[in-house]
């Protein structure tokens, strides 16, 4: 299993979900020097003389968690023998792996990720979390918790 180590700096909500890396994603490039800026209901994407967008807060929502059920494609889960909701999540990128436990209102998961989500949103779902409740036939942590 995989240690976890606190976050540097905790980031809010804004920050993880109308980011950068996520206008990249939902802008299907990379441009330089890309600017975000949170507008009442929408979010003003921009790079100087390249692209100028408003885009829902709900895309950018939906995107942060697209990006995260594509990263638990592949992901290898496994049974914790003898022990009730708790599963082990091989790491995709480095050896090792997250401890997810099931709850009945939520999953946790050891990995960095899932820990500065709770911080900041009091509610969080990793690719690990996602890769679990594929594992247990669940399409979306909601449908889990309303099971």
């Amino acid at each position: 299993m995989t240690s976890f180590n606190a976050p540097k700096f905790t980031k809010t909500a804004k920050e993880l979900i109308y980011s950068v890396s996520n206008a990249f994603r939902i802008l299907g490039r990379k441009y330089h020097a890309l600017k975000v800026e949170v507008w009442g209901n929408c979010v003003y994407v921009w790079a100087k003389g390249q692209v100028s967008r408003f885009v829902s807060k709900k895309a950018f929502t939906q995107k942060f968690v697209d990006f995260r059920k594509a990263g638990a494609v592949g992901l290898d889960v496994v049974k914790v023998p003898f022990e009730t909701g708790e599963y082990m999540v091989k790491s995709a990128s480095k050896d090792g792996s997250y401890l997810v436990q099931c709850l009945t209102d939520k999953l946790t998961c050891t990995c960095q990720d899932y820990q500065t989500q709770a911080a900041a949103m009091n509610k969080a779902c990793c690719k690990h979390c996602y890769a679990t409740l594929n594992y247990l036939g669940f399409d979306s942590l909601s449908a889990y918790i309303a099971s």
